[in-house]
């Protein structure tokens, strides 16, 4: 028997039912009022629109085009787009692989993905799409939205938050099973866009590109303005440290590399025991030279805690090959900018790219020892 699904509202005028699902596709309709919008969003999963009723004006990568009954498209996967109803009707959309939630569009604009913690022999069996579905994070920076990936590796939650013309909050997320996300909680907020602010409480930080906020556990909810692209990293927290905000210019830094080896750089040491104290997180950011374009190499492993690393700085065209799996099961990953890998305990965590880039780094787990490493040679990793 086929399952029936219920009609929600997805945007002002707009209803979404999903119509069938599988493990490999998900077919929905979306019924729109005359004049009703479909806001302009990304997301990994290839898309393919069906017009059965009306007309509509669709934005694909800043192309605008004019669809009619029985006309149809394709939206390539993390292509920008969106539609306005020119008249009322029906668009049947199809997606693969299917998405885990649809973007929700409420006064909160948040999003949360649940990541379960995956074990090193089942990591072994996963094919490309397995791996991507289980360790990446691909569509954080979307304009409007709050999105987050809860991870249940040592409760570490990544994700983005965009504001562009809106005022975001990040308040209650029922994932976390408190009243308001920071209630047991401490989060670094790094600015990887242009000038925006951030609130809590009754207190206002300015956050340049390049500066880091630390929000300590009782923040309360956060709120974000501006052309800031703000990339946070969360973890639970037993106790209170003061809010700040730090500068690159009060970061720790340490110069590391040559340009012999490819990897000239500099980490950026930021929620760190040198600069502040922490409940656990510790974060920072590295940015290699030009010509430079290793990371974290020789690789290590730290199996008392787990760590993510964000890439951002690249150009549309480049792209990271990170290493992780344990360090005689390599596997590896394809990101792009703006795109964060999950590494369990049990991983490595390297990678090249194809030109030089910077990436966050944050950890969590049973202590904030930055040099707390299991060290592994190249010649030892298969």
């Amino acid at each position: 028997m086929s399952e029936t699904y219920p009609v929600v509202t997805a945007d002002p005028g707009v209803t979404r039912q999903v119509l069938s699902e599988r493990a490999e596709l998900m077919v929905v309709a979306f019924t729109f009022e005359k004049g009703a919008e479909g806001a302009l969003h990304r997301h990994p999963h290839v898309q393919s629109t069906y017009v059965r009723a009306g007309e509509f004006l669709f934005t694909v990568d800043g192309v605008e085009m004019k669809l009619v009954p029985g006309d149809s498209l394709i939206v390539p996967s993390n292509a920008e787009h969106g539609c306005r109803c020119l008249e009322a009707g029906t668009l049947i959309d199809t997606f693969t692989p299917p998405p885990r939630r649809f973007p929700l569009r409420g006064p909160e604009m948040l999003n949360v993905d649940t990541r379960y913690a995956i074990h090193a022999e089942h990591a072994k069996g996963m094919d490309t799409e397995a791996l991507r579905e289980n360790f990446l994070a691909e569509s954080l920076f979307i304009k409007g939205e709050v999105n987050l990936v809860y991870t249940h590796y040592d409760r570490m939650v990544l994700g983005g938050a965009v504001p562009g013309s809106d005022t975001l909050t990040l308040d209650h997320v029922a994932q976390a099973g408190t009243p308001s996300f920071l209630d047991r909680r401490e989060m670094g907020v790094v600015n990887i866009g242009d000038t925006g602010t951030v609130s809590a409480g009754d207190e206002t930080w300015t956050l340049n590109r390049g500066d880091v906020l630390y929000l300590g556990c009782g923040s309360g909810p956060v709120t974000f303005e501006g052309d800031g692209r703000f990339y946070l990293a969360s973890t639970p927290a037993h106790r209170n440290f003061p809010n700040r905000l730090i500068t690159i210019d009060e970061a720790e830094k340490l110069s590391l590399g040559s340009a012999e080896t490819s990897n000239q750089r500099t980490i950026n040491q930021f929620i760190h025991p040198l600069v502040m104290e922490s409940c656990q997180l510790v974060l920072g950011y590295t940015a290699l030279d030009v010509g430079s374009v290793w990371n974290t190499m020789p690789a290590h492993t730290h199996d008392r805690r787990m760590e993510a690393y964000l890439y951002f700085d690249l150009n549309p065209d480049a792209r990271i090959f990170h290493l992780m799996g344990e360090p005689t099961q390599t596997r590896h990953m394809v990101l792009a900018n703006e795109q964060a890998a999950i590494s369990p305990p049990w991983s490595i965590h390297s990678a090249a790219g194809t030109s030089n880039y910077t990436f966050v780094w944050a950890m969590a787990g049973d202590n904030v020892d930055y040099t707390d490493m299991d060290f592994v040679q190249p010649g030892e990793m298969r």
